[in-house]
């Protein structure tokens, strides 16, 4: 599945074993940091300059960032528009967080050509982001988060709809349910691989800046809800 389009486009998915050992894993896992609509014009552009600027030696290997994910704090869905018209020439691909439709609709409205992934759909508004992925031919996140039977039945909902391109939340629980967390994770991995579900063959994401928030004092939470990564 891809992400983005032309030089900003990410390839995600497409494994199909449980192991590395068994064979390579040939595509990497793609990293966004979210930046929220409600910072004020300067702050806006600093925060995606970092974001873009952002890079690491690891073993030799030169690390970036690969996606942007902007989430919709404000509750404002012009301002959600406005912030996602910004990252038009932004150099990553764009996460389009919001549970709102009229929300979505109007970033897509500015980026829908560009691939953004939409996140998400949930079982409050399946039917509506369905129709936006549809239109805009945009991947979509499916969010269940600590329920995948209830997962399942949003994917073949999407799938029934004519959305192929489909990412999969779990959720990530926190706390005493951090193990949870990773038995839905392997769980959708091996309904897929071993079982061959068709409504679990979809890359997954995750939220793991939540797991440092649910462990921090409300202080430092502020600031990571201001950071936080996602993964796919």
């Amino acid at each position: 599945m891809i992400i983005g389009k032309d030089e900003k486009a990410r390839i995600i998915g497409g494994d199909e074993v449980l192991y590395r050992y068994e064979e390579s894993y040939y595509n990497q896992t793609v990293l966004a940091v979210d930046v929220p609509d409600d910072l004020d014009d300067s702050d806006f552009e600093n925060r995606v300059k970092e974001i873009e600027d952002l890079e690491f030696e690891r073993t030799g290997e030169l690390l970036k960032l690969d996606a942007i994910a902007l989430r919709n704090k404000s509750g404002d869905p012009e301002k959600f528009a406005n912030c996602a018209k910004k990252l038009k020439s932004s150099k990553y691909p764009v996460f389009l967080v919001t549970f709102d439709p009229i929300a979505m609709e109007k970033a897509l409205e500015f980026i829908g050509t560009d691939r953004p992934l939409i996140y998400a759909a949930t079982k409050d508004n399946i039917f509506d982001m369905a129709d936006l992925a549809t239109k805009y031919q945009c991947p979509i996140t499916v969010f269940s988060p600590g329920d995948i039977e209830k997962m399942k039945d949003l994917v073949f909902t999407l799938r029934s709809n004519g959305v192929e391109d489909i990412v999969l939340d779990p959720g990530t629980l926190t706390g005493d349910a951090i193990g949870d967390t990773l038995d839905n994770f392997v769980m959708s991995r091996r309904l897929a691989v071993e079982d061959k579900d068709e409504d679990f063959r979809y890359p997954l994401l995750g939220v793991p800046a939540l797991v440092r928030l649910n462990n921090e004092d409300d202080d430092i939470k502020k600031e990571l809800w201001k950071q936080q990564l996602h993964l796919l």
